[in-house]
This record gives C-alpha cells, sequence and structure tokens, in this order.
C-alpha cells in the first residue's frame, strides 16, 4: 500500500518538476464533467495567496523600509541656552554683567548615514531571500498533500478494482460450488478476502477525506469540495547531475549564508565609520547686559581616541563574515552530496516503474488470465488462482509506489536546486 517517504518530506525547490505536471502529467482522472478540479498549479497558486507564513512578509516588508528610512535619520541638532556672570555676589550680584549665550549644535556624519542605510538596505536583502525560501517551502508542501493525496485516490481505485474482482470470484465459487464442482472451504476464503478487500476501501476512504483535510489547511480551510487532476505516472525526464550541480549555486540556503557575509561586512564598515570621531560644531549669539552688546559666539568639539578603541568589535564582525563563508561553502558541499543521492534515488524509482511497466504486469496479467481459465477448467486449484491474484494486485501496488517515489524525489531535486518556473515567478510581498 501507498506510503509517503518520511525523510523526504524534511528535505529543505520547485521546478522543472511543477512545468512537467503541467504539460505531461496533468492528465484527468475519472471526474465527472461539471465537477470542479484542481490540479497541482492551481494548488501552489491557492497556497501562495492564502498561506500565512507568506502573508506575513508584507508586514515584515514594512518594518524593513521604515528601518531603511530611519537609518537616514541623523542625530537631532541641540539647542543650547547658558547663562553666566549673574546672580553671585560683589559685582556680579544682579544680573547687570549677566552674559546670555543662545546657540544650535550639530554633528558632521553625513557618511555615517549612507553607511547605515546600505546595512539596512542589506537587511531587506536577506528579507527577499527569507520570502523565496517560504515560498519554495510552501509549494513543495503543496505538492507533497497534493500528490500524497493523489496516491491515496489512486490507490482507492485500486482497491475496487480489487473488490470489484474479488466479487466475480465469489460469485464464480459459489456457482461452482452449487454445481459440486468445489468445496466449501474455497468459497468461504473468497468471501473473506472480498471482505477484506472492503475494509480497504473503507479505510482508503478515511485516509483520503484526512489527506484533504491537511491540503486545505495549507489555504487556512477547513475542507475541499474540488475534485483534483492529475495523474502519478513518472515523467520522462534524464537527469545531467552536473548542470544540477551547477544550480546549487541558487538554491536560497546558500544565498542566504552569503547574504548573511555581506551583511557582516556591511556591518564591519559600519562600526569603523561609526568609530571615527565625529566632530560637532556649535555657532550662536551672546549678548552682554552690561554693554547690551551681542556677538558671535561658535564652536567645535573634537571627540579624543581613534579606531583602535573599536578593534575588539572589528575582529568579532570580520570573524562572524568569515565564518558564514566557511557555513556557506560546507552547505554547499553537503548540498552537492545529498542532490547526488536523489539523483541515484529518482533514477532508481523511475528503472523500477518502467520494469513494472514494461515486464512485470504484462506478465502477471497474462498469467492472471490463464489462472482464471484454467481454475474454470479444472487445471488450476482456487490457491493458485488468489495467488496470481494477490502478485497482480500488489505489482500495481509497487507501480504506484515507484512513480509517486520518483514524483517527491523529483520534486525534492527541483527545490534542492532552487532552478526557476513560471510558478516561482515572484511578486514582492
Amino acid at each position: 500500500m501507498y506510503q509517503m517517504r518520511q525523510d523526504l518530506a524534511k528535505i529543505p525547490i520547485v521546478g522543472r518538476f511543477f512545468a512537467l505536471l503541467l504539460s505531461g502529467l496533468m492528465l484527468p482522472l475519472a471526474v465527472q464533467a461539471d465537477e470542479p478540479s484542481l490540479t497541482l498549479a492551481s494548488a501552489i497558486e491557492r497556497s501562495f495567496q492564502a498561506h500565512p507564513e507568506l502573508g506575513a512578509f508584507q508586514y515584515r516588508r514594512k518594518i524593513a523600509e521604515g528601518n531603511v528610512a530611519q537609518a537616514g535619520v541623523g542625530t537631532k541638532p541641540a539647542l543650547d541656552l547658558q547663562i553666566e556672570d549673574g546672580f553671585g555676589s560683589g559685582q556680579y550680584a544682579d544680573a547687570d554683567n549677566l552674559q546670555t549665550t543662545l546657540g544650535i549644535s550639530w554633528v558632521l556624519e553625513g557618511e555615517l548615514l549612507d553607511q547605515r542605510q546600505h546595512s539596512a538596505r542589506q537587511g531587506s536583502t536577506l528579507l527577499d531571500i527569507d520570502y523565496q525560501i517560504t515560498r519554495l517551502d510552501v509549494a513543495a508542501e503543496t505538492g507533497r498533500r497534493f500528490m500524497a493525496l493523489l496516491a491515496l485516490q489512486q490507490q482507492r481505485a485500486l482497491a475496487e478494482q480489487a473488490l470489484a474482482m474479488a466479487q466475480r470470484t465469489v460469485k464464480e465459487l459459489r456457482q461452482r460450488e452449487q454445481a459440486g464442482k468445489t468445496s466449501a472451504v474455497d468459497s468461504l476464503r473468497a468471501k473473506a478476502a472480498m471482505a477484506r478487500y472492503a475494509l480497504a476501501v473503507e479505510d482508503l476512504e478515511h485516509e483520503i477525506r484526512s489527506q484533504r483535510r491537511e491540503l486545505a489547511a495549507l489555504w487556512q480551510q477547513r475542507g475541499m469540495s474540488e475534485a483534483l487532476l492529475g495523474d502519478l505516472a513518472a515523467p520522462r525526464v534524464d537527469i545531467d547531475f552536473t548542470a544540477l550541480s551547477t544550480a546549487l549555486n541558487r538554491n536560497p540556503y546558500v544565498e542566504r549564508l552569503l547574504t548573511q557575509e555581506r551583511i557582516s561586512q556591511s556591518e564591519l564598515a559600519l562600526a569603523k565609520a561609526e568609530a571615527k570621531s565625529r566632530w560637532r560644531i556649535s555657532a550662536g549669539v551672546r549678548r552682554f547686559e552690561a554693554t547690551d552688546d551681542v556677538a558671535l559666539v561658535a564652536g567645535l568639539s573634537i571627540p579624543i581616541g581613534g579606531q583602535s578603541r573599536s578593534q575588539g568589535r572589528f575582529d568579532s564582525l570580520q570573524a562572524e563574515a568569515d565564518l558564514q563563508a566557511a557555513n556557506a561553502k560546507a552547505l554547499r558541499l553537503e548540498l552537492e552530496a545529498r542532490l547526488y543521492v536523489l539523483v541515484q534515488e529518482y533514477q532508481h524509482a523511475r528503472h523500477v516503474a518502467e520494469a513494472l511497466q514494461q515486464d512485470i504486469l504484462p506478465s502477471l496479467k497474462l498469467a492472471l488470465s490463464e489462472a482464471e481459465r484454467g481454475y474454470q477448467l479444472g487445471r488450476h486449484t482456487y490457491q493458485e488462482w488468489a495467488a496470481v491474484q494477490r502478485e497482480w494486485l500488489t505489482a500495481r501496488e509497487d507501480l504506484l509506489d515507484s512513480q509517486l517515489s520518483a514524483q517527491l524525489t523529483y520534486l525534492e531535486i527541483e527545490r534542492l536546486t532552487g532552478a526557476p518556473t513560471l510558478l516561482m515567478n515572484e511578486v514582492t510581498p
């Protein structure tokens, strides 16, 4: 019976796989002409529109834009008021010799503000990559749930076919038992087999309802009414490992680490800019009460100390940038190894599916016809006929499993390489 492989479900790409499903694989199932249907492409698009994680990016985008704008705002100018030479003792006992100074001061930080905005924009770039990663993850998860449901539906169709076969067998054995050509034991065993197939159909009905609920949950819905439109037939695609390995450079996780390296370098440049001495200039007007005169005053404040006071922070940021670069290199090698394994699994699944379709199932179908005819002619026992039936059904189940395996593996290959497709053309959140 169908069983989704858990290891593939955990891998952190949507690509030519979806294009194939849109073209060659989107073959209609037995659905009514007036029944609404859902393809993989429309399911993914629905997830893009309704998934809460993607919807949250519009707010994160506004936060990032606000941070960039705020980074360009410098230190506020300061208005200073000073009163001197008054309300003391002797000739300064009153306000006759009072000096009042009103001035304004500001910090020269034009280059620093440019660097702050550059650093904030790097953070926005990281947000864009996170959006790409989330979009790929949502598309891949939609694809997995869609194909899981599709596989369950095809398993149900196979189980219904097995049930119909068992019902015909029971009818045949009942007639032969009444004619005295077979024992009641064979009839009872066939009846028990028919009951098991009926239970299998019922079990699959429950699984299908659960899987439909899980798929609809991606759209923040509690259920879905559409019938799926698709087929698990394995795509006839030859894979070039060398080309795919080159495409790993587009993997968003690698790109994210490289962007984090650039952010660390930008933060290092910002730290160096902030460590520079910032001149503070002041200017104002002073009034002398004794002579009723005014005069211009100006000042310049230069902090003492150079960049050496922040060398520890410089070293920390440089080490962080080097760490991100090293992590990106290590991840690239790990992804390449994982890609190789996936390519081998995909090719094996395709080979198994082709062998089942071209060699095993045709032979078993002929054997099934011969076993039934031989039983009717008395050359074979019921046990021999039933064994061939089970072999044929098992081979059909194996075919579905291998087709699903090929689909899931190809999905992960595309997700791993981050290959762009029409479905992944981004709309800025």
